[in-house]
C-alpha cells in the first residue's frame, strides 16, 4: 500500500507519493478530491457533502487503488516512452558519429585540409607580411614582375606537393591511413 496519494478529477491529476502524474479517468462528477495518507482518508466533494472518511484495505482496494493502477499504468507508459526517445537519440548519436568517422567524410576533411594548407603557405610566399587583399596584390604585382618565373616554380612546386598529398589521401585505404597522412609544405 503506497503511503501517499491524491486524486484530483477536475486536473486529471493522481499524484502517488509526491509524484504528479495527469492520467485520463472517469470519476463521479461531485468528487473534488481523494485524499490518502498513512493508510486513512477521505473523499472530498464539491456538492457541499461532507467529507467520506476512508480506512483500512477494503476502502484502499474500493477507493483508491483504481487511481494507483492508473497512475502506475501511465508511469511505465512514460518510462517506456523516455527509455524509447533514449534509444532513438543514442542511436541517432552513434550514427552521426559512425558518419563523421566514415573513410568519405575523413578523407574529405583531409583534403580540405590540404586546400586550406596550401593557399596558406601560397599567400605567405607571396605576402610574408600579411595577406590582407591589397597586400597581397602588391606582393604579386612585385614579385610578378621581378620575378616571373620563379612565381611560377613556386606554384608549381607547391601545387606538385598538393596534388602528392591528394593523391597519398585518395589512395588511404582506411581512416587510420588518412589521418596518417601529414599535411606539409617546403617554404
Amino acid at each position: 500500500m503506497h503511503e501517499h496519494i491524491t486524486v484530483i478529477p477536475s486536473d486529471k491529476l493522481i499524484l502517488l507519493d509526491g509524484i504528479g502524474l495527469q492520467c485520463s479517468f472517469a470519476a463521479p462528477a461531485n468528487l473534488h478530491a481523494l485524499q490518502w495518507h498513512a493508510g486513512a482518508g477521505h473523499l472530498e466533494f464539491t456538492d457541499g457533502k461532507p467529507n467520506q472518511p476512508l480506512a483500512g484495505e477494503a476502502d484502499f482496494a474500493l477507493h483508491v487503488q483504481p487511481f494507483v493502477t492508473l497512475w502506475q499504468a501511465e508511469k511505465a507508459r512514460l518510462d517506456a516512452e523516455a527509455a524509447q526517445a533514449e534509444s532513438e537519440a543514442t542511436a541517432a548519436r552513434a550514427a552521426a558519429e559512425a558518419a563523421y568517422n566514415s573513410l568519405d567524410a575523413t578523407r574529405a576533411r583531409k583534403l580540405a585540409e590540404i586546400a586550406a594548407a596550401y593557399d596558406t603557405v601560397l599567400a605567405y610566399v607571396i605576402a610574408p607580411e600579411g595577406t590582407d587583399n591589397l597586400a597581397a596584390a602588391l606582393a604579386v604585382a612585385d614579385f610578378t614582375t621581378d620575378d616571373s618565373e620563379g612565381l611560377a616554380f613556386i606554384r608549381a612546386k607547391l601545387a606538385a606537393r598538393k596534388k602528392e598529398l591528394e593523391e597519398a589521401v585518395n589512395a588511404a585505404g582506411s581512416v587510420e591511413d588518412v589521418n596518417a597522412v601529414s599535411v606539409s609544405f617546403a617554404v
